[in-house]
């Protein structure tokens, strides 16, 4: 039994199993033949809907517009798996899901809202439809704008290209490699897809041309009269505002940095109280 205003029943294929689900954020799943309570999941709103794509798969549709698959592995008499309750995957509905349904041997789910809008969402595949192998630790990956070119940070201080079509590395950037190789943490595409920009464990920001590999400018970490805009260790996080020809980079010295997304001249820092004027120092 259960205090919650119920709104939402199912079973599972093998009817092992049981789920409730209504207007608080808890869903529940019971053992049919004893009505004992196996576990439960905690949802960020109240329950609409609830379905099984398959038996160890739980899709949960909530008031918020969202839908997640959770993964509930579970055979009677046997301890509860430590994946049990596990997201798999998210979906974005935008508005409160009316119903959902699964088709084309549950790789593909449909989705229709209160406004009466129908979506389709693909599902994705419990094995990888391509391997790409790298020689060693992979931090970071970044699709192009096209979707058709993955960027690659490694370990190495290699940037690699790989084409997405042909499942391959296509070009081998000596992005952070030498003298010694330094990590490489985050990668960022141009708009156009021309150039790929890197940041690394050892401080430095790095743009290349994407098609040869050539150098396009180097932002060095700090030195003293040399480079006294650097940062201080290592890179992060990159993104970019290209309308106002900004780039901004982040790491663990806990400064935002602003450069020049053409040729990396530094614009400006951000940090401590600065942070609540975000919008006034890109102005």
């Amino acid at each position: 039994a259960t205090s919650n205003a119920l709104g939402t029943v199912a079973f599972s294929p093998n009817n092992q199993l049981f789920v409730l689900g209504g207007v608080d954020s808890e869903v529940r799943i019971y053992q049919a033949g004893d009505q004992k309570l196996v576990g439960s999941l905690k949802t960020n709103s109240g329950v609409r809907n609830i379905q099984f794509q398959k038996e160890n798969v739980l899709a949960v549709a909530g008031e918020d517009g969202s839908l997640v698959l959770y993964s509930i592995p579970f055979t009677p008499g046997q301890q509860i798996s430590p994946d049990f309750g596990k997201m798999i995957q998210g979906f974005e509905i935008g508005n409160q899901p009316a119903g959902f349904g699964f088709i084309r041997e549950s790789k593909a789910i449909f989705v229709a809202d209160a406004t009466g809008l129908l979506q389709e969402f693909k599902i994705a595949a419990e094995t990888p439809v391509k391997n790409i192998p790298h020689p060693g630790f992979v931090d970071v990956v970044a699709f192009d704008s096209k979707g058709n070119l993955v960027a690659t940070g490694c370990h190495d201080g290699k940037v690699r290209i790989v084409d997405v079509g042909k499942g391959a590395i296509v070009k081998e950037i000596e992005a952070h490699s030498k003298p010694v190789p330094s990590p490489v943490y985050s990668v960022l595409w141009s708009q156009d897809g021309k150039r790929v920009y890197s940041g690394a464990m050892d401080g430095s920001v790095k743009c290349h041309d994407a098609s040869d590999g050539k150098i396009q400018f180097e932002i060095k970490p700090f030195m003293e009269k040399e480079s006294e805009n650097g940062h201080k260790d290592g890179v992060f996080a990159l993104a970019m505002l290209p309308e106002k020809n900004i780039l901004a980079s982040a790491g663990s010295d806990r400064v935002i940095k602003f450069w020049n997304i053409q040729d990396g001249k530094f614009i400006k820092n951000l940090s401590g109280k600065q942070f609540s004027k975000t919008n006034d120092m890109v102005s």
